[in-house]
């Protein structure tokens, strides 16, 4: 497998895990995902 390919699964699996515990947090990281601070 591609390594992008498989950090890519690693962060799904990261957010489904935040997704159960705190859904405001899915937020906050794709908020932080499109603001790539420098």
């Amino acid at each position: 497998m591609n390594p992008a390919n498989a950090a890519h699964a690693v962060d799904q699996a990261a957010l489904a895990r935040l997704r159960a515990h705190r859904p405001e947090a899915v937020a906050e990281a794709a908020a932080r995902r499109v603001r790539r601070p420098l």
